[in-house]
């Protein structure tokens, strides 16, 4: 009841008088409410611009744990959260290491490499001890493969739904959904080449294939930041 009451307040609503049928009235308008939020947000996004994503430098380390989320094949689904979210961070001019390659698995996932400040690793570290300790509790088996190698993270691009792609060059902007199933891959590899930088906007999803576990850096916006000239998007 604290929830339907604090968003009702959030709204502005009269205060809640705890009937049944008064109840359930609440709960319709408080969903009527978010629902038009949620909607405005979707059709709205640099208007109402989300707040999700959150930078390295906003992180609270202490406020970071996780939970099981589910399970998938037998094996536990992780979830990383802070301060009782999902942790998304943003992340601002990371140097591109190595060109999109094709992820050697059934799914063909699409991923490179980028530097990560020592803020970074020292979060995404810490969300590798949270995560592994609850696969373990959880009765996961696979051999856990650490997120940071050589101070540099694998960034992956969003199967389902795509990662949304800009193009920053002499001041202006491209915008490209880039599809699991609708891409081009040479072009691809000449927009996330080595040398560029990326603002990069990701999640964090476990997985465990072939007994191999672990956490993915799943993007779900990139801004590049081309640095050789007259390259085609």
């Amino acid at each position: 009841m604290k929830q339907l009451d604090s968003l009702a307040a959030y709204f502005g609503f009269e205060e809640p008088v705890h009937r049944s049928l008064d109840d359930v009235r609440m709960n319709l308008k408080v969903v009527k409410h978010c629902g038009a939020v949620l909607f405005l947000e979707s059709m709205f996004p640099k208007i109402l611009p989300q707040t999700s994503w959150i930078s390295p430098d906003e992180v609270s380390i202490p406020s970071m744990y996780a939970i099981r989320a589910s399970f998938y094949d037998g094996n536990p689904k992780i979830r990383v959260m802070h301060h009782d979210i999902d942790l998304k961070l943003h992340c601002s001019r990371l140097n591109v290491q190595s060109e999109i390659s094709k992820f050697d698995d059934a799914s063909s996932r699409l991923t490179f490499m980028v530097d990560a400040s020592s803020l970074l690793c020292e979060i995404l570290n810490e969300c590798d001890v949270h995560a592994e300790q609850r696969y373990k509790h959880c009765g996961g088996n696979s051999e856990w493969f650490p997120i940071v190698r050589k101070n540099q993270v694998r960034l992956r691009l969003k199967g389902r739904g795509g990662t949304q792609i800009e193009r920053h060059q002499n001041g202006s902007f491209t915008n490209q959904r880039v599809e699991y199933n609708n891409f081009d891959f040479a072009e691809l590899e000449r927009l996330i080449s080595s040398g560029n930088f990326v603002d990069a906007y990701f999640s964090l999803d476990t997985f465990d294939y072939m007994k191999k576990a672990g956490i993915g850096l799943v993007t779900d916006k990139l801004i590049i930041h081309q640095v050789l000239p007259n390259v085609l998007f």
